[in-house]
């Protein structure tokens, strides 16, 4: 078992920490992305200062970061024992706020709406402007995650019951975040952020429809609450 994840993330430098259950060696290539050109350069895993072999880092200078308009993913392969385990990362900071959404320190407008569709129909609705998929947390669709770190889509997953386990789908850099169903309760969750409550019955279907930031909870102020409105928004949020 290989645990990956992002340390440090500024401007000047990445770290990716590596720790396996044995000695390992790991290697990335990028950055990779379908729609810019690109020199790959490949960075090595490296033993961390004073730890043994089985905890390592990877530092990436001057990263390209991860967004649905530029998605650059930086992927290789780890080596541990006998087994090749792949490791795909893309480096991005989200941070809500009862203003709206930034990434990477911009303003970032979802655009998008419901989708239980079929990886075929993705390209379709990157060109009709989408930018974010609103998804149910099935075993069925667990693809969507990986397809849209690729692709270039934010995904909020829509979680429909209990108890269902999210920490691995929250390492990918296209995880927006969680809804929860009525009656779910997602404060427990495993794989942060939690981001609202679904309201039942608010789901546009539109390729035009967009979602904006409701009131904050006011028992939560870290929890942003997240409505539905179908139609084009008006003003800088939307146009």
């Amino acid at each position: 078992m290989l645990h990956v994840h992002v340390a440090r993330l500024n401007a000047a430098e990445a770290e990716i920490q590596l720790v396996g259950d044995e000695p390992f060696a790991a290697r990335i290539l990028g950055p990779r992305c379908p729609y810019a050109s690109t020199v790959e350069i490949a960075y090595y895993a490296r033993p961390m200062p004073g730890s043994p072999a089985h905890r390592q880092r990877i530092i990436v200078p001057e990263p390209s970061y991860w967004d649905p308009q530029t998605p650059y993913l930086y992927e290789g392969p780890a080596q541990v024992g006998s087994e090749v385990t792949p490791i795909r990362v893309g480096f991005r900071v989200v941070a809500f706020s009862p203003t709206g959404i930034r990434v990477n320190q911009k303003p970032f407008v979802p655009k998008g709406g419901w989708f239980d569709g079929a990886e075929g129909e993705l390209p379709a609705l990157r060109e009709a402007g989408w930018n974010t998929l609103v998804c149910p947390v099935r075993e069925d669709c667990r693809w969507l995650w990986k397809r849209a770190d690729q692709l270039g889509f934010f995904v909020l997953g829509v979680i429909e019951e209990a108890n269902v386990d999210v920490a691995e789908l929250a390492q990918h850099p296209s995880c927006l975040g969680w809804l929860c169903r009525e009656g779910v309760d997602g404060s427990t969750l495993r794989g942060k952020p939690f981001v609202g409550q679904w309201l039942e019955g608010e789901a546009p279907l539109a390729p035009w429809a967009q979602f904006a930031a409701g009131p904050v909870k006011p028992t939560d102020a870290s929890v942003l609450w997240l409505s539905w409105q179908a139609g084009i928004l008006g003003g800088d949020s939307g146009s």
